[in-house]
C-alpha cells in the first residue's frame, strides 16, 4: 500500500509499504480522509524523539471498515464508516478509571507511537476498541468533516476545563486553525462575545469571517486596552492561548477578569518552557489556570454529534484537499500559514 512516512526532520516520503495484517481482535480501516495537524508539521520540521522512525504520520482520520478480526465481529460491519480518537489508553490506571483518559499513564497515539492515517490502510488496535475510541460516522457527515472531530474535541476538552458558557466573553490569542476552531466552538457553547488577537492580517480577517466580534492585531493596537474597552473595564471571562508563545501566555494574565479562567492550549517549544508570572494576579483575582492538550473518549463522542448538527459549520475549515501521491505538496500548503485545514484523501 501507499503511505506517507517520516524518516527524519524535513524527510517525508510517499512510498510503498506492506499492508497491515489484523489480529483476531483488530480492525483494518480503509482511510478516506486524514487532516494535517500542527503536530504533524512540527514533527516534519524538527523531528520527534518520541517516534521510532520511519513512521506513518496522521491522527485526524476517517474511513471505512475493510477487515474485522474474528473476536470483534459482533461490534462492527464491513463498510461501516468510522472515525476515532487516535489516543490509545490503557483503561486501567487511576486517570482512565476516573474519566481522565487524556492523562493515562500508558497513553500512546496513532501517528506517533504507532503508524497513523496518512496511508491507504490503518490498523486499529484492540485497545482503541476496548476503551471506546471508535465512533460510527453519522450519515449526514462527510469523511472530511468526521476527520475534523479529533482537533475540535481537543478544543471542547479545553473549553470544558475552563467552563466556557452562556454570556461569557472569550479572548482567543492566535487565529491559526486551532484558534478558529476555538472561536466557532465557543460561539456554539453560548459565548456572547469573542475577541481574537492575531498578528497576521490574513488570519485576523479569517477570524472576522468566522464570526469574531472584536479582531485585534497586537502589533498595531493595544490588546489590553481593546479587551477592557470591549468589556467595560471588566476583562475577559476566559482567555484561550492557542499559539505557542511565551509572551502570549504572559499576556493572558493581563487580559483576564476577576474570577476568570485561562486555558494554556498551546505548548511551548523545548528550551522555552519557562515564562514570567505574577502569582499575585492568580491569588488576588482568583484566576483559574488550566492546561489542555487532548480529549477523552466521551468528549470525542460528544464532539462528533455536535459536528453532525451543523452548528459549527466545519466544512468552512477545509481549505485544500490532496491525494496521497501529492502529500508533500499538501504539507507545503499547510506550512504556508495561509490554509486552515489541509486534507489528504488516500
Amino acid at each position: 500500500m501507499k503511505a506517507v512516512r517520516l524518516h527524519g526532520a524535513k524527510d517525508l516520503r510517499v512510498e510503498e509499504i506492506e499492508k497491515p495484517r489484523i489480529s483476531q481482535d483488530g480492525i483494518l480501516m480503509r482511510v478516506k480522509a486524514a487532516m494535517i495537524c500542527a503536530s504533524d508539521i512540527r514533527s516534519y520540521n524538527y523531528g520527534n524523539g518520541r517516534m521510532k522512525l520511519p513512521r506513518v504520520l496522521g491522527h485526524e482520520i476517517a474511513g471505512d471498515v475493510e477487515e474485522i478480526g474474528s473476536s470483534v465481529k459482533a461490534y462492527f460491519k464491513l463498510g461501516m464508516r468510522l472515525t476515532l480518537n487516535p489516543n490509545i489508553f490503557c483503561g486501567r490506571c487511576t486517570f482512565c478509571v476516573s474519566g481522565r483518559h487524556e492523562l493515562c499513564d500508558e497513553r500512546r497515539a496513532l501517528g506517533f507511537d504507532v503508524d497513523g492515517g496518512f496511508a491507504e490502510y490503518l490498523l486499529i488496535p484492540y485497545d482503541s476498541i476496548r476503551t471506546g475510541a471508535i465512533c460510527e460516522i453519522p450519515e449526514n457527515l462527510s469523511y472530511e468533516e468526521a476527520a475534523l472531530v479529533e482537533p475540535i474535541s481537543c478544543c471542547l476538552h479545553a473549553q470544558n476545563l475552563v467552563k466556557v458558557g452562556a454570556g461569557d466573553t472569550v479572548t482567543i490569542i492566535g487565529a491559526g486553525p486551532m484558534g478558529i476552531m476555538h472561536l466557532v466552538l465557543a460561539k456554539a457553547l453560548g459565548a456572547s462575545r469573542i475577541i481574537v488577537s492575531e498578528v497576521s492580517e490574513p488570519r485576523l480577517q479569517t477570524a472576522v469571517d468566522f464570526g469574531a466580534d472584536v479582531a485585534v492585531n497586537p502589533a498595531k493596537e493595544n490588546l489590553t486596552s481593546k479587551v477592557f474597552g470591549a468589556t467595560r473595564g471588566h476583562g475577559s471571562d476566559v482567555v484561550i492561548v492557542a499559539v505557542g508563545s511565551q509572551s502570549a501566555l504572559e499576556q493572558a494574565f493581563g487580559l483576564v477578569s476577576k474570577g476568570g479562567r485561562i486555558s494554556f492550549f498551546a505548548g511551548l517549544p523545548k528550551g522555552k518552557e519557562n515564562m514570567a508570572l505574577n502569582a499575585n494576579v492568580i491569588h488576588y483575582k482568583e484566576v483559574l489556570v488550566s492546561g489542555s492538550f487532548a480529549s477523552t473518549p466521551h468528549e470525542f463522542y460528544k464532539t462528533l454529534h455536535l459536528v453532525a448538527t451543523s452548528r459549527l459549520g466545519v466544512k468552512r475549515l477545509i481549505t485544500k484537499q490532496f491525494s496521497l501521491d501529492h502529500a508533500i505538496q499538501a504539507f507545503e500548503t499547510a506550512l504556508s500559514g495561509i490554509a486552515l485545514k489541509v486534507c489528504i484523501n488516500p
